[in-house]
């Protein structure tokens, strides 16, 4: 299967620099212009599903590929964000001061920080679960799963074979960017690309298109 991970357009609490976790913020007027560039970029791909997170800001993102393409839009839980608890809606400067040391160790080891929520490990679970159940649906198609930062990196290391707590060793994943894998039988995946923003050259900056050995907040949403 050929599958095209696709993380959503800046949602408003993006912009705002708000941890979102499996909260339900809206795409902000620039998040609805990526998700229109996103689809562009793919109208002209053989698809033969869309599947995306129930969480509105992929959901409307997936739904500007659907239209362009004449699909339906399947939403799945299984493919929402990680659960970040306690930290969920905060915004990094308030966490950052409140515990510095937690910050720290999420930012540079990936060590979760927040009460509540999901650990990686589960998160991972519950995304390969997903990327598997996909997978066998739909077996030597192409597939578009609209998803979030966290959840797009966690199928990565699925894929690649590594555990969860090597997160932080995957770059991280642009608003609206690409994705893609070609997924094997035995459940393992060949990485095609990862982090394809040319779409939105005219809406990003360097900073946006550096690699990041780091686990940034800016992926978890």
């Amino acid at each position: 299967m050929r599958l095209l991970l696709v993380r959503h357009g800046e949602s408003e609490w993006n912009a705002a620099g708000r941890l979102q976790g499996q909260a339900d913020p809206p795409l902000s007027n620039l998040g609805r212009h990526q998700a229109a560039r996103a689809a562009a970029r793919l109208v002209d791909e053989p698809i033969d599903a869309i599947v995306a997170s129930d969480l509105a800001r992929a959901s409307h993102t997936a739904r500007a590929l659907a239209d362009a393409v004449g699909l339906p839009v399947v939403e799945r839980q299984d493919l929402r964000e990680v659960d970040l608890g306690s930290w969920t809606g905060a915004a990094r400067e308030e966490i950052e001061a409140a515990d510095p040391e937690a910050w720290r160790r999420w930012r540079v080891e990936g060590v979760e920080g927040w009460d509540g929520g999901e650990r990686y490990a589960e998160a991972m679970q519950r995304v390969a679960g997903a990327v598997t159940s996909i997978a066998a649906e739909w077996a030597g198609r192409t597939v578009v799963a609209v998803s979030h930062g966290g959840c797009i990196r966690l199928a990565t290391c699925h894929l690649l074979g590594m555990p969860a707590s090597d997160l932080g060793r995957i770059m991280s994943i642009g608003n609206a960017s690409i994705t893609e894998f070609l997924v094997e039988s035995d459940g393992g995946g060949r990485i095609v690309r990862l982090n394809d923003m040319a779409h939105l050259l005219d809406t990003t900056t360097a900073d946006d298109l550096e690699p990041s050995a780091t686990t940034e907040f800016e992926a978890l949403g």
